[in-house]
């Protein structure tokens, strides 16, 4: 897993498009160049957000993302490239993650119609709160 670079965006844009990423995120909408470059830069520059890329030998398979919600809590998104979905790299991804940047709490919301991200949620021993349409997950590694 590695940090994202300035020339990741493009991937993270084609990623951020596919169907089931889209279907599966809060905000169903397409979203455009314009849009998420400006996000992407931003997102690049603040100290409240890390975004990396998982690879298997220089192959980017996904990337995960947190933002500081609160002092040491952190907002997980993470997404698996279609071509590596449902071989063990969502829970590889965000287990990495949780030890990258110990002593720190976690969170993750994800839809109820998402069993895949809920899996991976429960097996690393995240706690959770269902609500209408939404699962609610927390994780303290303290």
């Amino acid at each position: 897993m590695r940090p994202v670079k300035v020339s990741d965006s493009k991937l993270l844009f084609n990623w951020v498009n596919e169907k089931e990423v889209r279907n599966n995120s809060l905000n169903n909408e397409v979203i455009n160049w314009q849009n998420h470059d400006d996000w992407f830069n931003k997102k690049f520059e603040s100290n409240k957000c890390k975004i990396f890329l998982l690879e298997k030998n220089k192959i980017p398979l996904g990337q995960v993302r947190i933002e500081e919600e609160a002092k040491g809590l952190w907002l997980i998104d993470y997404s698996i490239d279609s071509a590596f979905r449902g071989k063990g790299f969502g829970f590889k991804i965000v287990d990495l993650l949780i030890k990258k940047i110990p002593n720190s709490k976690f969170k993750a919301v994800v839809k109820i119609k998402n069993i895949a991200s809920q899996r991976v949620f429960e097996k690393l021993n995240f706690k959770f709160k269902k609500m209408e349409k939404i699962i609610e997950y927390t994780f303290n590694c303290e």
